[in-house]
């Protein structure tokens, strides 16, 4: 069922739907990087695979949740993450997976930063 954010009989306010968008956005964030750390140390290939989808999922849903918000900073952090793991799965090097954890910290970061922000508004 969709959402009718901001609309008269909605179920979900403006701001309670942002809320939830950045909490995705930070879930696939985290979910990503954990995602790498793991597909890094296994020595399966089908445990790669896995990875790799789950990788390539959480991805997708980080470029999702910052087009719906139209965000310009999320889209752009999106975009550095999409390039560092195309990177990474062309050549799976130290170089390019210390990039990516790089990458995806500063978005863990932002975020954290963004939600204490958000905190200090709400008091």
């Amino acid at each position: 069922m969709k959402s009718k954010a901001g609309k008269k009989g909605s179920d979900v306010s403006p701001q309670n739907m942002q809320r939830m968008y950045e909490t995705e956005y930070n879930h696939a964030a985290n979910l990503l990087n954990q995602s790498l750390e793991a597909y890094a140390h296994t020595p399966s290939q089908y445990k790669k695979e896995a990875f790799r989808k789950v990788m390539s999922q959480a991805l997708q849903v980080l470029k999702e949740t910052a087009s719906a918000l139209k965000r310009e900073e999320w889209m752009r952090e999106s975009q550095m993450i999409e390039k560092a793991y195309l990177a990474y799965q062309a050549e799976a090097t130290e170089e390019n997976q210390q990039r990516l954890h790089h990458d995806l910290d500063r978005v863990l970061h932002a975020g954290i930063q963004r939600h204490k922000q958000s905190e200090k508004k709400k008091q």
